[in-house]
């Protein structure tokens, strides 16, 4: 994984992808600060659903996105995140996905780390959203 995050011009990534891992050695405050991060699919359509200021970032490659997606999410691959960091800095939430959650929670992780207080990854991914909200979302 640190290889992928390093040839994806993403060697900042990789140190904050490290910083969670060790998460539980930095303290409980540090573990805590980590607790907010993730989000529910539940929690999501809910806050999507408010009227609130919500940006879905479906941070896929643009292939899983012809399978399937959540209308109203902007397209923007894990890799174009550096590249897009200013169209993810907003007031509102940002709410990254990707297929089972582990991508969007790294890109999550990164924005914290850039300033983007708000961003949050959907935990389960478009798969969990496929099973608990939208049946109509094919699964893959």
């Amino acid at each position: 994984m640190k290889q992928a995050a390093e040839s994806l011009g993403l060697p900042q990534l990789w140190t904050l992808i490290e910083a969670r891992c060790r998460g539980a050695k930095c303290g409980r405050r540090k573990v805590a600060a980590m607790d907010d991060l993730q989000i529910t699919s539940a929690e999501t359509k809910a806050l999507l659903e408010s009227g609130e200021d919500v940006l879905l970032v479906d941070v896929r490659e643009p292939w899983e996105t012809h399978i399937c997606r959540i209308a109203g999410a902007v397209l923007i691959p894990m890799g174009s995140i550096p590249a897009n960091l200013q169209k993810l800095d907003v007031d509102g939430d940002v709410i990254c996905y990707c297929h089972h959650g582990m991508r969007s929670l790294d890109v999550a992780v990164w924005l914290r780390g850039q300033g983007v207080e708000r961003a949050r990854s959907m935990s389960g991914g478009i798969d969990q959203w496929s099973a608990e909200i939208d049946p109509g979302v094919p699964r893959y």
